[in-house]
């Protein structure tokens, strides 16, 4: 470690892989969820671009040959938030015209900035829109019970009328 000048291949035996090596796996999952219309074209691409923003960071990050602890948990927390968008993470098992948590969200973030609320309003709601994504990237990942489901509903209910989402 010392004669590298680096940790060498710490960085990648900690998350398996690069995040620029994963792009192509991440952009076939996006690819299956818009063939199956779970989400957007429009999303899709988003979902594309930022994955490729996440892939520059990673190597902003590498300039000086090695990823630092925070850099990880930063490219780490990033990608868990880009894998709960995509939402094939678990089995929704619901009909069509139940929207998905992650839906909802995505609705939310693009009414925050229409919806006529001061800049310190939004500002708080985006902290709350933060909190919730965490929180349904979690439950994607897990089997969350009838009670957990319930308490994500209601507060992204909330959140929904607070942010001024028209359904």
């Amino acid at each position: 470690m010392i004669a590298d000048g680096a940790y060498g291949d710490e960085y990648e035996s900690d998350i398996g892989i690069s995040v620029a090596e994963g792009q192509g796996e991440f952009n076939q999952r996006v690819d299956a969820q818009v063939s199956a219309r779970r989400i957007t074209r429009v999303e899709g691409a988003r979902l594309k671009t930022d994955y490729a923003a996440l892939v520059r960071t990673e190597a902003s990050y590498l300039r000086d040959g090695r990823i630092t602890d925070q850099e990880r948990d930063d490219l780490y927390t990033r990608l868990e938030a880009l894998d709960a968008r995509v939402g094939d993470m678990a089995s929704t098992g619901g009909g069509s015209t139940v929207q998905t948590p992650r839906a909802r969200l995505d609705a939310i973030a693009r009414a925050l900035p229409a919806s006529g609320l001061s800049a310190s309003a939004q500002a708080q709601l985006r902290v709350e829109h933060e909190d919730l994504t965490r929180l349904e990237a979690a439950y994607a990942r897990l089997n969350p019970s009838a009670d957990e489901r319930a308490y994500l509903d209601r507060r992204l209910g909330d959140l929904e009328t607070r942010a001024r989402v028209r359904r």
